[in-house]
């Protein structure tokens, strides 16, 4: 069988194209099962350093293993009871949502029509259907469904991930060792993912608790609902402020008027510019070393393959595959496409010193 090397460049490209379609196809078609894998592989790499601290303390590995977990577990069990009580209360209220929306709707048509602006058989209640609000919150809170659906699946795997976490790196470097800048790489990645999730998980974490506040205060309907909802999708870029706005204000003007609404929308917009713009620049610096449009694009892609969890974790998985592609000197322009630039940057001032 000839290899991949001895192919002609058209037919090498073509099989390439087409191994990676049936893999994507393959992963689009398990991502139910491939989705909570990867949020238990998110927990592991965050619960790795309070592991290690306690071990430089004195505390067994066996100990700063249950410490941990049982101090992980504890707060998802927490955390998940609080946001199910929420979703059922909102589903016990949406129909008062759904009335609100729906005078609203009618009163906003009324003033409309009256300055000449909408024909006179027309309302916008018949225009926007009230009912999809249910199909709206659905959809933003179903990462929240999951989580809470597959739990024990995903505390049982973060288990056996760190249990196993020590065999794997040797098991890795045995594999990689003929090619030790793959390990090298790989060993790299994961240090900058290991930084990325960590300075990240902080920042939402800040971010949440801002929203929190700010809602509580405000006394906004279902404020720690919003408020967690702030602190997941802030790891989606670009995009995941927004997201997460949408329901809260949306609440609020409802509930209390639109007077509440814009000063709900202004906590939102007040978190989004310090954290995008002073925050998140500061600590994470160059981040995973993904321009701004692949990240942009990838979420797109990794959100259509594995859904909501895709999107959390689209800048890593992106970041895996770039360091795959450099790894291979045939494939390593894909790597410079994916990339910042900033090294093209750095060689070439190098040149022009030298």
């Amino acid at each position: 069988m000839n290899s991949l090397n001895s192919l002609s460049r058209p037919t090498a490209i073509l099989l390439t194209v087409a191994c990676s379609v049936i893999v994507i196809a393959g992963l689009r078609s398990a991502s139910e099962i491939i989705s909570p894998l990867l949020i238990a592989c998110f927990f592991a790499i965050i619960s790795t350093p309070p592991i290690n601290w306690l071990q430089s303390k004195g505390f067994t590995k066996t100990a700063s293993f249950s410490i941990v977990l049982s101090c992980f577990a504890l707060l998802c069990i927490m955390s998940v009871s609080g946001i199910s009580d929420s979703i059922d209360e909102i589903g016990a209220t949406l129909p008062f949502y759904e009335d609100r929306l729906a005078t609203i709707l009618v009163e906003l048509g009324e003033w409309l029509y009256g300055i000449g602006l909408l024909p006179s058989d027309t309302t916008l209640r018949s225009l926007v259907n009230p009912g999809r609000m249910a199909s709206l919150f659905g959809q933003l809170l179903g990462p929240a469904r999951d989580l809470v659906a597959n739990l024990f699946l995903i505390l049982f795997a973060v288990l056996f991930i760190l249990a196993e976490s020590g065999a794997l790196h040797q098991k890795f470097e045995y594999l990689l060792s003929k090619k030790k800048l793959s390990f090298t790489n790989l060993h790299s990645f994961t240090k900058t993912v290991n930084r990325y999730f960590l300075i990240k998980t902080a920042i939402s974490l800040v971010t949440g608790l801002f929203i929190a506040i700010w809602l509580l205060v405000l006394d906004v309907d279902f404020a720690i609902l919003w408020a967690w909802l702030a602190f997941f999708l802030n790891f989606v870029p670009y995009i995941g402020s927004i997201l997460a706005a949408i329901p809260a204000v949306l609440i609020a003007l409802l509930g209390q008027g639109p007077e509440l609404a814009g000063y709900t929308a202004l906590g939102f917009l007040i978190a989004n510019v310090v954290v995008g713009n002073f925050v998140e620049p500061r600590f994470l610096g160059k981040g995973l070393g993904l321009s701004t449009l692949v990240v942009f694009l990838s979420m797109i892609f990794w959100g259509w393959v594995l859904g909501p969890v895709g999107m959390f974790l689209s800048a890593p998985l992106t970041t895996l595959l770039k360091i795959g592609v450099e790894s291979d000197e045939q494939s390593r322009w894909l790597g410079v496409l994916l990339g910042t630039g900033s090294e093209l940057t750095d060689k070439s001032s190098e040149n022009e010193d030298s």
